[in-house]
């Protein structure tokens, strides 16, 4: 038995290993049969496993295709036989590897001792991928490929090169097929293989899965949008497959929701990944929302070097992106943008600023958010600084924006030259070139403004970037040749900077400033003498700092004073004031010496222009120790030995100490001396002399002028000193005196007498009048309580000289003797009138007689005079002979008489004074001094500080210049600070404002008092109205808040102390609350109306407090104790004029911003609230004389015709404020019919009113306003109201087809008063008729639309419009016939473009009401032919349908909609 078991044993053992032998022998002669059909199609496998092909890829595929046959026996058999090749482990990176490719040229044999003379041996493709492209044969071997790919994967783990593993290379033959038979079957293999392979093998297949299996991703996209969930680091991969595989809306929206919870904590270098796949996979409902999402958690400045990535794949969506587009450009436009996306916000706009259509919007956009404080110069540097790559990629965007905050002025400015400085300095030699060229065109662009702006931007880069400018010098250099003074003194600031830079090493620059300045200083035109003196003395002023230091790229170093008794000489510096750069010292003397040498061939105003310049950069510390001792001496010399006199047979006027020994001489120097070496009065370098005398006198002593005290309480020789003189007494004694019958009286004498000694009076107190201002200037800002007496007395002594020197002014004005302040002499011509004006009898050459010397002037030995100029005898023989050139070169006579008009000293006379500076408002402070001051001096002072904050805070773009006045304060302080200075000056003065104004408000009332309460009315109105009040202050507050703390301290229920915890609502509430308490204590109407602009200033600075969303669910006595309710009360006050006097002086846009403002303010309806208004406006034109009514008030402002006007516009601009601003989404049907039905009512009423204007009234203002506000009007209704309309058409169809109706009147209006434009050829109509048909006709079409939608197109149907006049009277039309349509019948061509509506009541009969929609007679837009032939077709198919009644078109309305 067991023998029998042992031999079955060994005979089963023997019959397997048969078998076994037997397979093996049939898979040898299958491999052997593989391997040989390989070979015969071009593949051949070499003895040790090394693949060889002998053909091209494609060949070879081909061929084993045709092999294979489709035989899935031998298709099976050649997969085994892959199978077996990969199979070993030892040789299947052979099969990885690019095969051996022998092609056998042409002649040569195919055997292995060939040479390689006769192959051409390349590198092909892995012979995985040669099987892998083979049909039938793909899916088998890419089975085998996962299935190797796994086994790879357990075996090698992590270790290893990525690059060089089998699992890597085994993958990597998957990508990129042409084809893929079987892709949702490779995509479940892989995603088994996904389930365990390691995290690096994860992400490449991850990563390999789009270019495996592109066509079969459904469930690729949900298996990956499933993983974007887990926490593992493969967000950048599955982010990059998912955005190449096909998903399902469902799992796009399940990977977006996953990865917009992980973005707020995503790591810095997966953002850019996040952010392109959020944006780029937004459709146009998710848009705004992604956007907002990325704004508020992605902060590319903490996001490190992946900022920048994130700044480019931004600016790539948005570009590919138009939802995106339009999402990001609305949400970047907002004001409330927050800061720190101001990277992403300036990026995109930027992107889109390249966009010729989004362009403009772009800017305006800008614009806005610098107005609001969301972009400031300090967020915009730091952005081109941190991320040069992102916004240099949008280079001509940033150069494009800036150049338009440019030209548009006010707080742009500082952004711009923010962003164009960190552009010049981070970015290549390309841009900057485009920089220095743009700034160069902004110069010479004509614009002062502009000019100005951009010129400070050179200072700024010239300061900071002298190396990286100085290549761009010469464009720069030649733009001096065509500026004006004003415009040339930045650029020449610049180019100085570039000239004395330590580094430069170059004097070539310097040395063609210097050649420039001279020929401008010896030009004959007073232009170019301005230009000369402007750059000699900016040059100066950096040789000055290059004196005192060896660099000037950090800035400008301050320079400090020395206190030596007797200076040495600049050009031989002692020991203690030895400069670093002697060199640069000697020519800054050497310019001096220039300016001395060319002043004397002048006259005694461009003398005092030098003086002026000279004094600027003293004050702003522009000049070297040396150099200003050295000029402090001999100017203060000179001034002494030119204007005082001994008090002692002198009569002196408004001395303020008796024993004061000195006296100015302004008598002996009122006239042109007839051979003076310089022409005109030496009056005209008085006050700029002593101005430079000042600040040298501050700058060595510490801002003390205890020194020259004696300036300050002297007294003026007004007039001639002569025996019998008695007018100088009695002068004296009236302008020292408050008397004002005895200024009464002096005025009435003095105008009585001739005209020469009122213009030799004039002479004397206009300069008496400048003397007086620059000693305010000099020692306002004294500690000394003395001092600040004698200030204050100057002050009224000022006032009282200037209402003299004014109506002396007055009574010359139009005749020949009219004081005129240039052409006497007195100040620089403002003109380009040549500085030589030869004789009529030609010229005169006659000996020097010098009858006023001079200390500060060189002598020249050999000079004759030229008619009162001084040359040499060469000069005057070359001019001599030029005569005839330069009086070619006179002006026209109508130049002339500009000039003269220009000249006018009695049409403005403080544009012709000297300005107050900043510091000298000081006096303001001054309440405690006796005598205090009086109300004409307040009222001097007042009106110099109004006129330099509405300058510089209030004036347009176009207007803002860098000096406020004529060249009578040519570089002055005030002109020249900047509107920041000017502003911060203003809060250190506003609470002494606010007092002065609630003296004057409870002070008895005078024409004094009245003028001083409307000027501070009007300063604080301009503090608040600046536009750079977002901008921070040096303790860290923004202006806004800073003002808005002064104000709610001025009043009764706010301690200084509680300010820093006022929330930015509050604050404005108690600032809101003391402007509100001062309206009852105004006196005028046009006071009322200032207050009330201020707080509708106050009101928009917290757009979050008391919103008018939480309003609406307040009680009515809350919502009208709002600041909104308040606001539209005092309007409605002031309308009624029963409060305020003067209600005649309201201007026209005044009542419409009263309107407005009541209107859209309203706490309650200010729907209802318009229509009454609408109501009201008819009564003005009828017979009664009742002033209309409107909430509970009378108007008594609208009592005249003329004023319909304004009242139309404003309340037809706020009917279009209110739909535009509507919530209509939020409505149910009901709502939203009754709110489309009360704007129709109220539109209808404004329309009618046009019909009733009688010939006489028939006013051309109010029907361009109808015209246009109507179409206004019909575009809101058809892009909001009409698709709302639309959507409850079904449940309220009577109600809607009703408001159709109603509104299809007042478009009927509108045609006549297009038929009107015609008729009168009015070409501001005319002007509306095009956009009028085009609106017109999309109405009429959008809701034909709406109807045949909701199957109502038996309620409208189509009939004749007739042609009536703006009256609705019928005329005859001169419009000609439609020409016929080919297309149609001669019948259709008679049918109109008219839509009756008619009313069905359930199954009655349809009531024939006629209502007709008509566009324009004779429509001419561009598709008007396509809508008239659809609307025509339309109407026949639905009267051929529902065989309804025609209307009788009799009674028809109008319908139009843009």
């Amino acid at each position: 038995m067991l023998g029998t078991l042992c031999f079955a044993y060994n005979l089963r053992s023997d019959n397997i290993g048969i078998l076994a032998y037997a397979a093996r022998i049939e898979r040898m002669e299958v491999a052997q049969s593989c391997q040989e059909l390989l070979k015969t199609c071009g593949l051949e496998i070499a003895e040790d496993g090394r693949p060889i092909l002998h053909k091209a890829g494609a060949v070879f595929r081909y061929e084993l295709g045709l092999a294979l046959g489709g035989d899935a026996q031998r298709t099976e058999q050649m997969g085994e036989y892959v199978e077996e090749l990969l199979a070993d482990h030892a040789h299947i990176t052979q099969y990885l590897d690019p095969v051996e490719m022998q092609i056998v040229k042409e002649g040569g044999e195919l055997d292995g001792s060939m040479e390689g003379g006769d192959l051409d041996v390349v590198a092909a493709e892995s012979m995985v991928r040669l099987m892998l492209g083979v049909d039938g044969l793909q899916t088998r071997v890419a089975a085998t490929v996962v299935d190797k790919l796994a086994e790879f994967i357990g075996a090698e783990g992590a270790a290893g090169d990525g690059a060089t593993k089998v699992s890597v290379r085994l993958l990597r033959q998957l990508r990129w097929l042409d084809y893929v038979e079987d892709a949702a079957g490779l995509a479940e293999r892989l995603l088994e293989t996904l389930g365990f392979a390691p995290e690096e093998m994860q992400r490449e297949i991850i990563a390999a899965l789009p270019d495996i299996v592109a066509d079969g991703g459904a469930a690729v996209g949900r298996v990956l949008a499933g993983m974007l969930r887990a926490p593992a680091g493969l967000t950048l991969a599955l982010l990059e497959a998912l955005s190449g595989v096909e998903c399902a809306a469902a799992e796009l929206t399940e990977a977006r929701s996953a990865v917009a919870a992980q973005l707020a904590a995503a790591a810095a270098t997966e953002l850019p990944a996040m952010v392109r796949f959020l944006l780029q996979t937004a459709t146009s409902d998710t848009a705004a929302a992604t956007v907002g999402l990325v704004r508020r958690h992605v902060d590319v400045a903490a996001a490190g070097t992946a900022g920048e990535l994130v700044l480019h794949a931004v600016a790539g969506s948005v570009q590919q992106q138009r939802t995106v587009r339009v999402a990001w450009e609305r949400a970047a436009a907002s004001a409330d943008a927050a800061g720190a996306h101001t990277a992403l916000d300036l990026a995109v706009l930027l992107q889109l600023h390249a966009l010729p259509a989004h362009a403009r919007r772009v800017e305006r956009a800008v614009q806005r958010l610098v107005a609001a404080g969301s972009l400031t110069a300090t967020r915009v540097g730091a952005v081109v600084r941190q991320f040069p790559g992102a916004i240099g990629a949008q280079f001509t965007g940033l150069v494009g924006v800036a150049g338009r905050l440019l030209q548009a002025g006010g707080a742009g400015v500082d952004v711009a030259a923010a962003a164009l400085e960190a552009a010049f300095g981070v970015m290549g030699a390309f841009q900057r070139q485009e920089i220095a060229g743009a700034l160069a065109v902004h110069i010479a662009s004509g614009s002062r403004a502009e000019a100005a702006a951009a010129t400070n931007v050179c200072v700024q880069l010239a300061a900071r970037h002298p190396r990286a400018l100085r290549p761009f010098a010469p464009m720069l250099r030649g733009l001096l040749d065509g500026l004006p003074a004003d415009a040339a003194r930045g650029l020449f600031d610049a180019l100085g900077r570039l000239a004395t830079h330590a580094g430069s090493g170059d004097d070539s620059l310097f040395n063609e400033l210097h050649v420039l300045v001279r020929k401008r200083l010896a030009s004959v035109y007073a232009r170019h003498n301005r230009v000369g003196v402007v750059g000699a003395v900016a040059l100066l002023r950096q040789l000055g700092r290059a004196g005192g230091s060896t660099s000037d790229d950090t800035g400008d170093a301050s320079n400090q004073a020395g206190t030596g008794d007797s200076p040495s000489p600049p050009n031989q510096p002692n020991s203690s004031h030895a400069p670093s750069n002697v060199h640069a010292l000697r020519r800054a003397v050497q310019l001096l010496e220039l300016l001395a040498d060319s002043g004397r061939h002048r006259s005694w105003a461009f003398v005092a222009l030098t003086y002026d310049e000279l004094a600027h950069v003293v004050e702003t510390k522009g000049l070297h120790a040396q150099l200003l001792a050295w000029l402090h001496e001999h100017v203060s010399s000179a001034f002494a030995e030119r204007f005082l006199a001994d008090s002692a047979g002198h009569s002196a006027a408004l001395a303020l100490d008796a024993e004061e020994a000195a006296v100015v001489d302004i008598a002996s120097h009122s006239i042109a001396l007839p051979h003076a070496r310089l022409r005109g009065p030496v009056l005209a370098c008085l006050p700029a002399q002593l101005r430079l005398v000042q600040v040298c006198e501050k700058a060595l002593r510490g801002g003390s002028l205890a020194d020259i005290d004696a300036l300050l309480v002297c007294g003026l020789q007004l007039l001639p000193n002569t025996p019998d003189n008695e007018d100088h007494a009695a002068l004296a004694a009236t302008l020292a005196a408050d008397d004002e019958d005895a200024h009464v009286e002096l005025v009435a004498a003095l105008t009585a007498r001739p005209a020469d000694d009122r213009h030799a009076l004039c002479t004397a107190l206009f300069a008496a009048a400048n003397w007086l201002r620059e000693v305010i200037n000099a020692f306002a800002g004294q500690c000394a309580s003395e001092m600040r007496a004698r200030v204050v007395q100057r002050v009224n002594q000022l006032a009282r000289i200037e209402r003299v020197l004014s109506a002396l002014a007055a009574s010359l004005r139009g005749s020949p003797e009219a004081f005129r302040p240039a052409a006497t002499g007195l100040i620089p011509a403002a003109d380009d009138a040549t500085a030589v004006l030869p004789s009529p009898g030609g010229l005169a050459l006659r000996p020097v007689v010098d009858s006023v010397e001079t200390s500060a002037h060189l002598q020249q030995p050999c000079t004759v005079d030229v008619d009162g100029l001084q040359l040499s005898q060469d000069d005057a023989r070359k001019l001599v002979t030029a005569a005839p050139t330069v009086a070619r070169g006179r002006k026209r006579k109508n130049d002339s008489a500009a000039a003269a008009a220009a000249d006018d000293f009695a049409r403005d006379p403080h544009a012709f004074l000297r300005e107050l500076n900043l510091g000298a408002f000081a006096v303001l402070f001054h309440t405690d001094e006796a005598p205090p001051l009086s109300a004409q001096g307040l009222h001097v002072l007042l009106h110099e500080l109004h006129a330099a904050v509405a300058a510089k805070l209030t004036l347009s773009a176009a207007r803002r210049t860098a000096h406020t006045h004529t060249p009578a304060t040519f570089g002055s302080n005030t002109a020249a600070a900047s509107a920041a200075d000017v502003f911060a000056q203003l809060l250190q003065l506003l609470p002494a404002l606010l007092r002065r104004l609630d003296a004057c408000l409870d002070a008895a009332p005078s024409t004094a008092t009245e003028e001083c309460s409307d000027v501070l009315l009007r300063i604080v109105a301009a503090a608040l109205a600046w536009d750079g009040l977002h901008i921070p202050l040096e303790d860290g507050r923004t202006g806004l808040r800073a003002i808005m703390g002064t104000l709610a301290t001025a009043g009764a229920h706010t301690d200084a102390a509680e300010l820093p915890s006022l929330g930015a609502g509050a604050l404005a509430r108690r600032a809101f609350d003391y402007l509100l308490t001062l309206a009852p204590r105004v006196a005028t109407s046009a006071h009322a109306l200032s207050l009330l602009r201020m707080l509708t200033t106050v009101r928009a600075s917290a757009p979050l407090h008391e919103s008018r969303v939480a309003m609406r669910c307040l009680p009515a006595s809350q919502r009208a104790a709002s600041m909104d309710g308040c606001i539209s009360a005092l309007a409605l006050r002031i309308l009624a004029a029963e409060e305020w006097l003067a209600p005649e002086r309201l201007r026209p846009a005044d009542l419409e911003f009263l309107v407005a403002e009541h209107i859209a303010r309203c706490p309650h309806d200010p729907l209802a609230l318009a229509c009454e208004y609408a109501e009201a406006l008819p009564h003005v034109l009828d017979a009664s004389n009742e002033p209309p009514c409107v909430a509970g008030s009378t108007l008594l402002t609208l009592r005249r015709p003329v004023t319909l006007a304004p009242y139309y516009k404003a309340v037809t601009l706020a009917l279009a404020t209110l739909v535009r601003n509507a919530h209509l989404d939020a409505m149910d049907g009901s709502d939203l019919l009754d709110f489309a039905a009360s704007v129709v009512d109220c539109w209808l009423g404004l329309a009618k009113l046009t019909q009733r204007l009688t010939p006489s009234l028939l006013q051309r203002n109010i029907l361009v306003i109808a015209l246009r506000g109507g179409l206004t009007l019909t575009d809101l209704f058809t892009r909001q109201i009409l698709p709302l309309l639309a959507h409850h058409f079904l449940v309220h169809r009577d109600a809607a087809i009703a408001v159709l109706a109603r509104m299809q009147k007042s478009t009927r209006i509108l045609q006549s008063i297009c038929n009107h434009s015609k008729a009168s050829r009015d070409t501001r109509l005319l002007s509306a008729v095009p956009q009028a048909k085009r609106k017109l006709e999309l109405l009429i079409f959008n809701v034909y639309l709406l109807m045949d939608k909701n199957d109502c197109l038996a309620a409208i149907n189509l009939g004749n419009l007739k042609h009536r006049d703006v009256h609705g009277a019928v005329v005859s039309s001169q419009i000609p016939r439609e020409q016929q349509f080919e297309e149609e019948d001669e019948d259709e061509d008679d049918i109109p473009m008219d839509i009756e509506y008619a009313s069905d009541d359930g199954d009655k009969h349809l009531h024939q009401n006629s209502r007709k929609m008509t566009p324009l007679c004779s429509p001419k837009s561009k598709h008007s032919d396509l809508v008239r032939r659809r609307l025509m077709l339309a109407q026949r198919r639905s009267a051929a349908a529902n065989a309804s009644s025609t209307v009788n078109p009799e009674n028809g309305d109008e319908i139009e909609e843009p």
